[in-house]
Order: structure tokens, then sequence, then C-alpha cells
């Protein structure tokens, strides 16, 4: 696979793991089953919280990953004239703020880790907010076609 299609793949995987990590994501909050969403057929899983969790785990790290592999292509390939637009350097803080409160939230959930109630419930809401945040940018950047990027 050529470099050119493998970025048109990555770039295609970028929407695919944000939509599936919101989608568990907010299943990790008990909602699914007590709205009988996963009371929809094919959608059993998602009022499990151990699969909502791993997944939600595994698209964080494929979303790290991919935001580590841009960013070093955007800082190796940029030129001055080729900056962020607003709407991309708005998307770029908010995702990267996901991220890092996704990082913090594991790392609370390791064993010798002891956050604090209050610090706990901070890095909580402040995921969710953010993720939320995240959602509608992304979702009105798709409405009206934004580009991350001006061309020069």
């Amino acid at each position: 696979m050529t470099k050119n299609k493998a970025d048109n793949v990555l770039k295609r995987l970028y929407p695919v793991a944000l939509t599936i990590a919101l989608f568990t994501g907010f299943g990790n909050m008990p909602i699914y089953k007590r709205y009988y969403i996963s009371s929809i057929p094919g959608l059993g899983w998602s009022g499990n919280f151990y699969i909502n969790l791993n997944i939600h785990y595994s698209c964080g790290v494929v979303l790290l990953g991919l935001a580590v592999y841009f960013s070093l292509i955007y800082l190796k390939t940029s030129t001055s004239a080729d900056r962020l637009t607003t709407t991309g350097l708005l998307r770029a803080v908010f995702f990267g703020l996901s991220l890092l409160t996704g990082i913090l939230l594991a790392i609370r959930n390791l064993t010798e880790i002891n956050f604090g109630f209050g610090s706990q419930m901070v890095v909580v809401f402040m995921h969710l907010g953010i993720a939320m945040i995240l959602l509608v940018l992304s979702i009105g950047c798709a409405v009206v076609r934004s580009p991350w990027r001006r061309k020069p």
C-alpha cells in the first residue's frame, strides 16, 4: 500500500474510531440498560460495562496513535503558509484535551494510583464535557465540510 493510500485509510479510521469511542464512552455510564438501548437487536453488548470499557480503551489507543502519527506528519510537512484552520485548531485542542483526560482516567484505574474523590469527579466530568464539545464540533465541521488545514 502506498503512503497516500495508507493516509486515506487512516483518515477514514479517525471518524470511525471517534464514533465508536463516543458511543462506548456514553455506554460506560449505565444509560444503555436503563433506557433499553441494549434491548435493540444487535446492541445487546452495549449493556455490558466491561465490553464497553474494553472497546472504549481500544478506540482510545487507536485515536492516540492516529493523533501522534498525524501530528508528526503535520510537523514534518507543514510550511509557514500551511496552517490549521480555526475549526481545525479547535478540534485539535479538544481532541488533545480528551486524550489527556482519558489517559488520566486510565491511570486512575491502576491499583497503585489513588486519586481523591473530588479530583476523580473533576477529571470524569472534564472528560465527558470535552467529549461532548468535540462531538458537536466534529458534527458541525462535517456538515459545513470545514477542513483541518488551509492549503497554501
